[in-house]
């Protein structure tokens, strides 16, 4: 089984010794200063003439501020941004209001005049400009 350990009896005699009261080898000579001073005087106590509700009545005011519900609210605002920000990116966007985007005219210079062409036409033009260049050259 367990055997007797020898350190755990001296810490429980050292504890025993340690705890037991006792006065002090002072205490005489405490006695004899403390019964020779005097008390002090009244009037050198500022409880005497200033009230403590005087003096702590400013501290009532002071509140403490409210960290659990200012925790509370910031989550809750990071929340419903979230939130929003979710539904705002998640819906497709409408088509345009005058009708299905197409591609526009492209304009080109020739001959010092500007003219403006359908995409599809496109090869037309590019013949027109070669035409232009070559009579130019």
């Amino acid at each position: 089984m367990n055997r007797y350990d020898v350190f755990e009896r001296d810490v429980t005699a050292w504890l025993d010794d340690a705890a037991s009261p006792r006065m002090p080898d002072f205490r005489d000579d405490l006695l004899q200063r403390t019964a020779a001073t005097r008390q002090r005087p009244a009037w050198s106590f500022p409880e005497r003439w200033l009230p403590m509700t005087a003096v702590t009545a400013g501290r009532r005011t002071i509140r403490t501020v409210p960290w659990k519900t200012v925790a509370l609210l910031a989550l809750l605002v990071l929340v419903l941004t979230a939130a929003a920000v979710f539904l705002a990116g998640s819906h497709p966007r409408p088509a345009p209001m005058l009708g299905r985007a197409a591609n526009g005219l492209v304009a080109y210079a020739a001959d010092g005049d500007i003219f403006a062409v359908d995409p599809v036409e496109i090869l037309e033009v590019l013949q027109h400009v070669l035409q232009v260049c070559i009579v130019y050259r």
